[in-house]
């Protein structure tokens, strides 16, 4: 019998939910996870970090450790005297890199994305990386 030797990979699912954020709610507890109020301190134990116009809002301690590891890792590139000559100019998209070590078959990524109109079309989109097994 051949062995599955697949690396754990996270899903991302994109949600539109319109005009407001404030209606998901966890999948697996049912808790919201988005209520109105700042800061973004989620009730949910499954949330582990959360995203919003790439900025940090919510980090366990567990994902902080690794969001400083990559803070060091950007900061090590931006040292590099070639700086501006590297592939991309040195582009260190915070989320991506995260993702490359935030993996494993119980982990999800939920993109939601709010729409509204101003002087035109406008979105935000908040992240918020799940766990369904924390302990893992």
């Amino acid at each position: 019998m051949e062995q599955n030797t697949q690396e754990p990979t996270v899903s991302i699912v994109q949600l539109g939910l319109g005009y407001s954020f404030d209606s998901f709610f966890c999948p697996a507890c049912g808790v919201a996870i988005l209520e109105s109020g700042e800061p973004f301190e989620p009730k949910c134990p499954h949330v582990e970090w959360a995203i919003f116009e790439g900025e940090f809002q919510f980090s366990t301690p567990a994902v902080e450790a690794q969001i400083n590891i990559l803070e060091e890792k950007r900061q090590k590139l931006e040292d590099v005297e070639d700086f501006d000559n590297l592939e991309d100019n040195g582009d260190f998209d915070m989320l991506d890199e995260l993702l490359k070590i935030w993996r494993g078959n119980t982990r999800m990524v939920f993109n939601i994305t709010s729409e509204g109109m101003a002087s035109g079309p406008v979105s935000e989109t908040l992240s918020v990386g799940m766990n369904f097994v924390p302990d893992e």
